[in-house]
Parts: structure tokens; C-alpha cells; sequence
């Protein structure tokens, strides 16, 4: 990411920007996630649009205390405020949930259903790698007609990615072809809860996001999710804007991973903070990201852009 970048991106904005910034309770936040924060919110702030705050917790089995608390201790600490969602943790457990929006997710699924663009699955992962040597699914239940309608409770509704001759998204001047990135993906799991490609679609929809920051890592779910607002005729969300900018290295230049942040180790914002790191220091670091002068606030960096 860089300076002339992000000016040609707020050069090119007609309108106010209405974003997000959706973390996950599954770790602590690492720098990666802050310095997508960051740059979400300034040109958020720069065009004078909304930012919301939804926090991606469907994934239940990996939820814990500590760590959506780390969100709104990470937020406070980097001078990050926001327009809409949750103002702490008891406001999110009480109001904000996305466990109180299953009806939603599950009325989608249902149209998939109706339209015959998925199929279940009750492949585990050990044999789909048996079968392919690798993680991609390979559309066995598909292929041999596989229904598992008296115990559904073991079985996973995939999307039919042959379900359109249109497989190449078109994202950013970048081809992604959905059969070979994200063949059959899950958009229900076996303990019935809908997954993430599903809900972060139907989320951003129902919140009216126009704007989207993403690490370059998730080309593939944002071409998936593109897929899917196509068969479920979501029109506002196929003119949302993307942006996918490069990712934090570690020192040996592989990516910071989520389970970075779970190891509470230095690439952990609350690592960083509890051992004497200043909001200022953070910023200098995230203004070296962007290849700008070292600025200590986040008002300098906006009147900088």
C-alpha cells in the first residue's frame, strides 16, 4: 500500500464511503488487522462517510471472552471510533450478534435451494485430502449424486460453482475463476450454522456497504462472495468497491496469520501495547506501511491525504 495509491483512490470517490471493519473473537488482533482498520477508517473519515463496527462471531466454537474484548481494547488504543455497532462487549453480546440473525441467513439459504445452486456434502476433511492431496474440495457429492436427507445434521450444503458459465470475477482489473480458487465452497456447515462466504455477503448487503478493504489474501472470498450475490440477485453489493491491499511480513516475508495473534506474541496489538508500546509509535509504523512521513496522530494523517 501506498501514498499515491490511497490519493487516487479518495481522487476517484464521488460519493461518501460506507465501510466496515468486521474482526473476529477467534484471537488476539494482530498488526495486519490494525493497519486494515486504519486505513478503512480514514477513508472513511476522508469522504465523510459511516463506519460500522460487526464483529464476525458465527464461528461459535472459537469465540472466546478474552478476545472480543482485545477488539474493543485494540480499537480504543489506536483512536479508532466508528458510527455504528456495538459500543462494547455486553452491547454486542445483548444486540449485535449474528447468532440473532440466523433467520436471515437461513431465508437465503433456502432460496439456494429453491434455485438448485447447492448440494449437500458429507465429506469430511480427511477424505476429501485422501482423495485430492490437497484442500480444495473436488465436488465428489456433486459428481455422485450424494444426498444425506435422514441425518442432515452430518451433512454441509456446498455451492454449485458450476451453477453459471460465468465463473471469472472480475475484481480490480484481476480475473478470478471461482471453479478452480474456490471450487463448491460451504455456505452451511454440518452443525447447521451458516458460514462465513454466506454471512459476510448477506451482512454487507443488509448493512448497505458500498466500501470494502480487504488483505490482497482474500481475492478468492471476494470473488466467491461476488458468485454468490449473483445468484441471489444482491445488485447493491455486486457495485460495492473493493480494495485489497498488500500484507503485513514477518521477517522471513511470509504473512502475518490470524494465529499470530492467538500466540500473544509480537505481532499482537495487545502484545505490542501491554509492553510499552505508544499509539504513537503504532501510527509511525502504519505511516511506513504507507509510505508517508512518521505522523503521531490520526488527524495529521488525515490532513496530510
Amino acid at each position: 500500500m501506498n501514498y499515491s495509491k490511497i490519493k487516487s483512490i479518495l481522487n476517484s470517490i464521488q460519493s461518501p464511503i460506507h465501510s466496515r471493519i468486521a474482526p473476529t473473537p477467534s484471537g488476539f488482533l494482530h498488526k495486519g488487522n490494525a493497519f486494515s482498520f486504519l486505513l478503512t477508517w480514514i477513508l472513511v473519515r476522508k469522504t465523510g462517510g459511516t463506519l460500522t463496527l460487526r464483529i464476525d462471531d458465527i464461528d461459535k466454537n472459537r469465540k472466546r471472552p478474552e478476545y472480543l474484548q482485545d477488539i474493543f481494547d485494540t480499537l480504543h488504543f489506536l483512536g479508532i471510533d466508528w458510527d455504528k455497532g456495538a459500543k462494547n462487549p455486553q452491547d454486542f453480546e445483548a444486540n449485535y450478534s449474528q447468532h440473532y440473525f440466523l433467520e436471515i441467513y437461513q431465508k437465503e439459504i433456502e432460496i439456494l435451494q429453491h434455485k438448485n445452486a447447492v448440494f449437500e456434502c458429507i465429506c469430511s476433511r480427511s477424505e476429501i485430502l485422501k482423495r485430492n492431496n490437497k484442500n480444495n474440495y473436488d465436488g465428489f457429492c456433486l459428481k455422485n449424486n450424494s444426498t444425506n436427507t435422514e441425518n442432515q445434521k452430518k451433512a454441509a450444503f456446498r455451492i454449485n460453482t458450476d451453477f453459471f458459465d460465468k465463473k471469472n470475477i472480475l475484481i480490480n482489473d484481476c480475473q478470478v475463476n471461482v471453479s478452480t480458487e474456490m471450487p463448491y465452497f460451504v455456505i452451511q456447515k454440518k452443525d447447521l450454522l451458516p458460514a462465513y462466504q454466506l454471512v459476510s455477503l448477506i451482512d454487507d448487503y443488509r448493512m448497505n456497504i458500498n466500501f470494502i478493504v480487504r488483505g490482497k489474501d482474500l481475492i478468492s472470498s471476494t470473488a466467491a462472495q461476488l458468485f454468490l450475490a449473483e445468484i441471489l440477485d444482491k445488485k447493491t453489493f455486486l457495485e460495492t468497491t473493493f480494495l485489497h491491499h498488500d500484507l503485513i511480513l514477518d521477517k522471513e516475508k511470509n504473512k502475518i496469520s490470524k494465529s499470530a495473534g492467538n500466540k500473544y506474541n509480537s505481532f499482537s496489538v495487545k502484545f505490542f501495547r501491554e509492553n510499552g508500546g505508544t499509539r504513537e509509535d503504532f501510527l509511525k509504523e502504519f505511516c511506513e506501511w504507507i509510505h508517508i512521513e512518521p505522523k503521531e496522530s490520526l488527524q495529521q494523517i488525515l490532513n496530510l491525504l
